[in-house]
């Protein structure tokens, strides 16, 4: 019998692209409301180039905001001298407990939903942005509900709102902090107003 010596060859064709995200309109969440028992503060950070991802150059990814978002609680409780200070002289330990709501904003779509004139909501290295951090104490201080937002600075001082061209946001989540005695591990309220005072006003 003679062998068979024929050779069959198999293609293909691979298609590499990236989807427009402007021609798509992906839901976005609603800012977020400040509650009655709840303190306040913003700090500012520049963006550098290793916190991009190639495939979205114009967003930072949600494991890099969360970062910034880590950065902004830990100022606002007093900085990691203060927090050190607690755990130190305190036995008392901050630890996230629950992570919610996470997400990016506005891809695709600016505030304004694209209308005519209006510019995408877009970041770039060198950039500065602005993590604004809204604490509400609950059970006594035991638990403290953190709702934070990524803000591009507003660009005139009459924007005011987050909502405003001025404000636009490029990401916000829920974060859920819990106060643990550092030696039981057990839930506890006993947090020192050394602590509290640095973003609540006193009562």
């Amino acid at each position: 019998v003679e062998e068979n010596k024929s050779i069959i060859y198999n293609t293909a064709t691979v298609i590499i692209a990236r989807s427009d995200l402007s021609s798509r309109c992906i839901p976005k969440p609603s800012p977020f409301a400040e509650g009655a028992n709840s303190g306040t503060a913003e700090h500012t950070f520049t963006l550098y180039r290793d916190e991009f991802d190639m495939h979205l150059p114009t967003h930072i990814p949600l494991r890099n905001v969360l970062n910034l978002f880590e950065r902004s609680r830990t100022m606002a409780l007093g900085g990691p001298d203060t927090l050190r200070k607690m755990q130190e002289e305190n036995d008392i330990v901050a630890v996230v407990t629950k992570n919610d709501q996470c997400s990016l904003v506005n891809l695709g779509h600016d505030e304004t939903d694209l209308e005519q004139g209006t510019p995408k909501i877009e970041c770039f290295a060198g950039q500065a942005v602005v993590v604004k951090t809204t604490i509400e104490r609950k059970r006594r201080g035991m638990i403290m509900e953190c709702k934070q937002t990524l803000l591009l600075p507003k660009s005139s001082e009459e924007d005011q709102e987050d909502t405003k061209p001025g404000r636009r946001r490029l990401a916000q989540a829920v974060i859920t902090i819990m106060a643990l005695n550092g030696t039981t591990r057990k839930p506890t309220s006993d947090v020192p107003d050394y602590v509290l005072n640095g973003i609540f006003k006193k009562e």
